[in-house]
C-alpha cells in the first residue's frame, strides 16, 4: 500500500513516461471512475456486468489489499486473474529502462506513476473490450488522468479525505474528482452532498451539451436487507445484491446507469446479483459472525454506522486500527456506541496509529477497551469476546483486512 510520503500529484511525469513508451493508453476502451467513497464497489458491480454480458475486462485499482499484483486485474468469461508476476517483472524492468529517455528536466516518476504505465502497457498486450481505470487520489491531477478520450467517466460520492492534497471543503474536493471529466464522455454520478454535485454538474457543462446521468435517491427503494443479500427497486424495476449494506445500493445504481450504454437488462441484473466485493461489509465467518469493512474515512464510517444495527443482534465486539493521519476521534464519536466491547489495533503500516492512543481516545465510560500491537492478535481476542453468540466487526483500515481474513473466506 503506498504512503502518502510518496505522493507527487501531476501529470507532466507520467505523461513523459508514456511518450517514451508509445502513449499505448490512446487506443484503449477506458472507463474512468473517480471519487471518494465507493469508486471500488461501483468498479466491481460494473466488471460483473460486463463479463456476464460476454466482455473481456481489464482493471486498474488501488491500494492493493491481499496481494501486490491484484492492482492490475483480467476478467473474462472463463478466466480472474491479477498481473502474472512475471508479466509485471518485466514490463516494469522495460518501463525503468525507459525513464533515460524522459527529458531530464522532469521530476523522476513516482512508484504509482511506474504502475499506471505498467498497467497501460500490459492492456495494450492482452487487449481487453474494456479498461475499468480507478483513479488513485483526486481526479485533476492523478496520474490516470492521463487518459484524454474515455468512453464514460463516473464520479461516486465525494466527502471529505485526504485534504492535505485536495483541499479542506468538499466543493474543492469535488472539483479535484471533477478533473476527469472530458469533452463528449458522458458522466454518471451520484453525490449525497448537494454541494458536491453543484461543482461537478457545472464542470461537467462547462465542455459538454448532453445532461449527465444523476442517480437520484427518490428513484430508489430499499424492499429487504438481511445477510443473504439486498433487495430493492430502482426507476420500477427490481433488483438483488448479494453486497450488503445500505451504501452499497447507491453504488448499484450508479454501476445500472453506467451498464446501460454497453449491457442489456438481463445482463445488469445477473451482474449486480454476482457481485461480491472483499473486504466491504463482507461476512467471512459465522459463531461468532464476522465482518470486515474496509472503511477508512468519516463518510464511509458514518455509511457503516448507519448499516450496523441492520445486521447485529446481541454481544458486538468491535476491532479498530486507523491511520495516524486520519480523523480518529471523529470516528468514535461515530461509532462508540454502537459497540458493547471495542478493541484497538495498530494497523501494519508506517501511518498505523498506536492501539495504545487510539484506546486512551475512548471517552465511553461504561465500554470495556482492550488493546493489541497486532491485529491478528486483537481480532482473536475480539472473538473470545463475543462467544459464538455474539458479533465481531472490523473496520478502520484496509489493511487491516489482510490481516483477519485466512482461506476459509472463500473469495479472498
Amino acid at each position: 500500500m503506498r504512503e502518502l510520503s510518496e505522493i507527487k500529484l501531476g501529470l507532466e511525469s507520467i505523461k513523459e513516461l508514456l511518450r517514451v513508451n508509445d502513449n499505448p493508453e490512446r487506443e484503449q476502451r477506458i472507463i474512468h471512475i473517480a471519487g471518494t467513497n465507493g469508486k471500488g464497489s461501483v468498479l466491481a458491480f460494473l466488471e460483473e456486468i460486463l463479463v456476464t454480458a460476454g466482455y473481456k475486462v481489464g482493471k486498474f485499482v488501488s491500494p492493493a489489499v491481499f496481494d501486490d499484483m491484484e492492482i492490475i486485474q483480467y476478467r473474462d468469461t472463463k478466466t480472474r486473474k491479477n498481473i502474472p508476476r512475471s508479466d509485471y517483472d518485466r514490463i516494469k524492468d522495460k518501463i525503468l529502462d525507459s525513464i533515460g529517455e524522459m527529458n531530464p528536466d522532469i521530476r523522476r516518476p513516482t512508484d504509482f506513476e511506474i504502475d499506471t504505465a505498467v498497467a497501460f502497457v500490459y492492456f495494450g498486450e492482452i487487449k481487453p473490450d474494456f479498461i475499468l481505470l480507478e483513479v488513485g487520489m483526486g481526479g485533476r491531477l492523478d496520474s490516470t488522468n492521463v487518459v484524454k478520450n474515455p468512453l464514460m467517466t463516473i464520479i461516486t460520492p465525494v466527502s471529505l479525505d485526504h485534504t492535505g492534497f485536495l483541499g479542506d471543503t468538499v466543493e474543492k474536493i469535488a472539483y479535484n474528482k471533477a478533473g476527469i471529466i472530458k469533452k463528449d464522455s458522458p458522466l454518471v454520478t451520484y453525490q449525497p452532498f448537494a454541494e458536491a454535485e453543484k461543482v461537478i454538474i457545472d464542470e461537467y457543462r462547462a465542455v459538454n451539451t448532453k445532461l449527465p446521468v444523476v442517480v437520484n435517491e427518490e428513484d430508489i427503494s430499499i424492499e429487504s436487507m438481511t445477510l443473504d443479500g439486498t433487495f430493492f427497486c430502482y426507476k420500477g424495476e427490481d433488483y438483488k445484491i448479494k453486497a450488503l449494506g445500505k451504501y452499497q445500493v447507491y453504488n448499484a445504481c450508479i454501476a445500472i446507469e453506467a451498464a446501460r450504454e454497453f449491457a442489456g437488462l438481463h445482463d445488469i441484473k445477473v451482474g449486480l446479483e454476482n457481485m461480491i466485493w472483499p473486504g466491504r461489509f463482507q461476512k467471512i465467518q459465522e459463531n461468532p459472525l464476522v465482518i470486515v469493512d474496509g472503511a477508512h474515512n468519516i463518510s464511509a464510517v458514518r455509511m457503516l454506522h448507519e448499516t450496523v444495527r441492520t445486521y447485529f443482534s446481541g454481544k458486538l465486539v468491535g476491532v479498530m486500527g486507523v491511520f495516524a493521519d486520519k480523523d480518529y476521534r471523529e470516528m468514535l464519536d461515530i461509532m462508540e456506541e454502537d459497540f458493547d466491547a471495542l478493541v484497538t489495533v495498530t494497523p501494519p503500516m508506517p501511518r498505523g496509529l498506536d492501539a495504545e492512543k487510539l484506546k486512551a481516545e475512548i471517552e465511553r465510560e461504561n465500554l470495556e477497551v482492550f488493546a493489541f500491537q497486532s491485529v491478528k492478535e486483537g481480532f482473536e481476542y475480539a472473538k473470545k469476546l463475543a462467544g459464538r453468540d455474539g458479533s465481531v466487526l472490523v473496520f478502520g483500515s484496509l489493511s487491516n483486512l489482510k490481516e483477519v481474513c485466512d482461506d476459509k473466506s472463500g473469495d479472498i
